[in-house]
């Protein structure tokens, strides 16, 4: 998985958070440059990540930590 920058937005459940990683992609027909959001639930085993804060991924873990869970983020 290529190295991204998301932000958490949820954290309500235990040990899992939800990351919002937002991209830019430019549109050819318009030659502008369009953002993109995708959110990952990703593993947080010491439950400390908050609303806000800014987390980077690390290697995934195979196999993933839950059915849900796509990566473990810092």
């Amino acid at each position: 998985m290529k190295p991204v920058v998301g932000i958490v937005v949820s954290n309500k459940m235990q040990k899992s958070v939800v990351v919002a990683v937002d991209r830019l992609f430019h549109n050819k027909v318009y030659n502008r440059y369009v953002k993109r959001t995708s959110k990952f639930m990703a593993h947080d085993e010491a439950d400390d990540c908050n609303i806000g804060d800014r987390v980077s991924n690390r290697l995934l873990v195979r196999p993933p930590p839950s059915v849900n869970c796509d990566a473990a983020f810092d």
